[in-house]
């Protein structure tokens, strides 16, 4: 009886793994809505944009966690009470002042929120580091042409701590991957 449970618990365990663990077709092509190696933490993520990448960074989120939201006004972004991760969709915030991008976000770097910024310019991302008085670099790495780069602040407001994360991605294999690296550095902060 006991062997024949054992039996059961492996078989369910192989079942599970396979269920849970989908991998891209061998071709190498990458299909978004194949979560080849998201992690479910479901800790809260922002994103906040509205060009065709918000939507492609929301759909990668949604493999990691069920407490998404979708901003698309600055205006309508509210530090109050948030616990999570702040994305900022960069191909949308090229056609926002700094000024006002750097006001929107000052809140949420000084309660300490993890902000992940995907396809930023330089530009945006030094006057985010400003806020704290520091510099916060970013990466720029070239794909086909269009900087994909990925880059994560985090301050603890306790002392002043400053952690951040660049990532340069060359592929959409590595794009995705790279959402879901953000999501996950984020989420061991929030």
């Amino acid at each position: 009886m006991l062997a024949a449970f054992a039996a059961l618990l492996i078989l369910a365990v192989i079942a599970t793994g396979l269920i849970l663990t989908p991998k891209p077709d061998s071709l190498g092509t990458y299909d978004l809505n194949t979560p080849d190696r998201p992690t479910f933490v479901g800790k809260p993520a922002v994103v906040l944009g509205n060009s065709s990448h918000t939507g492609i960074i929301a759909n990668r989120l949604a493999f990691s966690t069920d407490a998404l939201t979708v901003i698309r006004d600055l205006k309508c972004l509210n530090s109050t009470g948030f616990v999570g991760t702040l994305f900022v969709d960069g191909n949308w915030a090229r056609d926002v002042p700094v000024d006002d991008l750097a006001d929107a976000l000052e809140p949420f770097v000084m309660q300490g929120t993890p902000i992940a910024f995907v396809n930023m310019t330089q530009q945006i991302i030094d006057a985010i580091g400003a806020i704290h008085g520091g510099h916060f670099s970013g990466a720029h790495v070239y794909a086909d042409g269009v900087p994909q780069n990925m880059s994560g602040f985090w301050l603890r407001p306790s002392d002043g701590f400053t952690s951040s994360l660049t990532l340069g991605v060359g592929g959409p294999a590595d794009f995705f991957n790279g959402i879901t690296d953000l999501y996950e550095w984020g989420a061991m902060r929030a």
